[in-house]
């Protein structure tokens, strides 16, 4: 029989193969062994190995103990950690004091403890592999379990192992300044103040410089503001300059979203395309010809776990290079855990967006629901304080943006007496990176195009559409 391992699944026992588990014990021994002798060895063990890497149960609790006088600056020498071990009464579970004192009796040199923990931790994900592999096999056998809960048990257990695999390390500040210097070169030449992915709304562009790699991107508004056609213009535009993007959306088809797509593109009024009725077949035609290999890909799936998330925007990126992914919207999302606190479920689905805008090396835009205070307020303009359930959204998000129809928060004319009723405000109110301002933009009635010129940009006619974006589409960047 093989031995019990602890695991994040400390009920699972090892497999009996008939072969022994990927371990080393005598390395085990030499690490524990430097930490006893030298307390300063630790720091390079604490920051590789956790105490359910090592394979023997003794070993787990030996360096339990180091670590838990480690953690409260207290040396983690043999007699400290004996003495501890003997306090929660551990200690002749680990062999004794005999078994403490022979770890430490065969240690010569410290100098390899770096190399040691990189051989043990190696072994824990070998036995991880065949721990989770076995699991899949029991539960693939179990008629009761539904798929999607055995892909999303398979997603989130290698999503947690990938993790501990490939932990990053400090770099030094040399190396960062030289790939910072080569990026500003790359600027300079490029003749640009536009540096991640348009959006498409110049003054917009001015304020982010474009959407930027590993940021988190939130747009938040009270419903029927026209965050989503926001997102999907943002999308478009994208996709259009060459840009590739991925639309995850939650609430509606891919049907829909195609409407809402066709209607931004050409200008047709939504209801009349919904009916039938007024179309202009030379701007749809025009807009299935440009669009026919424009880089947008679109996922509709109704139900959506962060696993899943982040497992197919990593297939993405690798097969399409998606630089810009949409989420429409946050709140539909499922976090880690059925959590009951709705502000943790939020905070968890946050802290994955942008934990997947680093890894994956994308910018990550999600549209998020407001609390209801902005209309208790006699001007409803939101604050971030809005966000709704979690702080922590704010705290995670590099970019806050307020999508703000004026007509829709009861204003219709400003101080100036100018008619408000198809402007809009984009409010930047976060900005990690950069500066926080705002700007009016003229909205189309059925809120599908932000950004329109104040004069009719596809009048009624039955001439060639002129094509909103043909504008931009020859040029490399909007400013």
């Amino acid at each position: 029989m093989t031995e019990k391992t602890t695991s994040r699944n400390s009920s699972f026992t090892m497999p009996d193969f008939g072969k022994v588990p990927p371990q080393s014990t005598q390395v085990e021994e030499a690490v524990l062994g430097a930490v006893l002798v030298d307390s300063s060895c630790i720091d390079d063990v604490a920051e590789i190995l956790t105490p359910g890497m090592f394979y023997k149960d003794a070993h787990q609790k030996i360096y339990a103990a180091a670590l838990e006088l480690y953690k409260k600056s207290k040396f983690a020498d043999l007699v400290s950690v004996t003495n501890h071990l003997r306090d929660i009464s551990e200690l002749e579970m680990c062999g004794g004091p005999i078994y403490l004192t022979r770890l430490t009796k065969e240690i010569v040199s410290t100098a390899m403890v770096p190399q040691h923990c990189h051989i043990i931790k190696t072994s824990y994900i070998q036995r991880e592999m065949i721990r989770i592999g076995t699991e899949l096999q029991t539960r693939g056998f179990d008629p009761m379990i539904e798929t999607e809960d055995l892909l999303e048990y398979a997603e989130k257990e290698l999503y947690e192992l990938g993790d501990t695999a490939n932990k990053k390390e400090a770099v030094t500040i040399g190396i960062i300044l030289k790939r910072i210097a080569d990026t500003i070169a790359i600027r300079e030449s490029a003749q640009s103040e536009l540096i991640g992915v348009p959006s498409g709304i110049t003054e917009l562009d001015r304020i982010t410089m474009g959407w930027q790699p590993g940021d988190l991107i939130i747009i938040a508004a009270r419903p029927s503001m026209g965050k989503s056609a926001l997102a999907i213009q943002f999308a478009r535009f994208a996709a259009q300059l060459k840009h590739p993007a991925l639309l995850f959306s939650l609430e509606m088809t891919d049907a829909q979203l195609g409407e809402r797509y066709l209607t931004s593109e050409t200008g047709h009024d939504s209801y009349d395309l919904k009916r039938g009725r007024n179309i202009i077949w030379s701007r749809i035609e025009k807009a299935l010809h440009d669009n026919s290999k424009t880089p947008l890909w679109i996922d509709d799936s109704a139900h959506m776990t962060i696993y899943e998330f982040r497992s197919k925007v990593r297939r993405a990126k690798k097969r399409y290079g998606i630089e810009v992914v949409i989420c429409d919207y946050l709140n539909l999302f499922t976090g880690s855990d059925d959590k009951d606190n709705m502000s943790e479920k939020y905070g968890s689905i946050s802290k994955m967006f942008k934990q997947v805008a680093k890894d994956c090396k994308v910018a990550v835009i999600a549209l998020a629901q407001l609390n209801r205070s902005p209309e208790m307020r006699a001007i409803q303009f939101p604050k971030l304080s809005d966000l709704r359930n979690s702080g922590e959204i704010e705290q995670d998000a590099d970019i806050v943006i307020f999508p703000i129809r004026y007509r829709m928060v009861g204003m219709l004319s400003d101080e100036n007496n100018r008619d408000l009723s198809e402007m809009a405000r984009i409010d930047v109110a976060k900005n990690r990176n950069g500066r926080t301002d705002s700007i009016d933009v003229r909205v189309s009635d059925d809120c599908m195009q932000w950004g329109l010129p104040v004069e009719d940009v596809f009048p009624v006619s039955d001439k060639e559409a002129i094509d909103f974006t043909e504008s931009v589409k020859d040029k490399k960047e909007p400013f």
